[in-house]
């Protein structure tokens, strides 16, 4: 779970729980140990790109957050 929000029904908590990422799930670079649901996040406009890298994030507060500082979190 994020600890910069409460979750509600419509976050990935299902994904949260893979230990084995698929094609369509992506490691959440700000909130390491969540993982994105790729299209869900895209509709939500919440993937970025970043010195040629794709990044997926699990929630609003995480895109707010690599926002501010993605080269934080892409060398994580």
């Amino acid at each position: 779970m994020c600890n910069h929000h409460q979750p509600n029904s419509s976050d990935v908590a299902a994904e949260s729980a893979t230990t084995q990422l698929d094609d369509h799930l992506a490691p959440c670079p700000v909130m390491p140990g969540r993982v994105a649901n790729k299209a869900k996040a895209e509709a939500a406009g919440l993937y970025r790109e970043y010195d040629g890298n794709q990044y997926w994030l699990c929630c609003a507060p995480c895109g707010r957050l690599w926002d501010a500082d993605p080269a934080k979190y892409a060398a994580a």
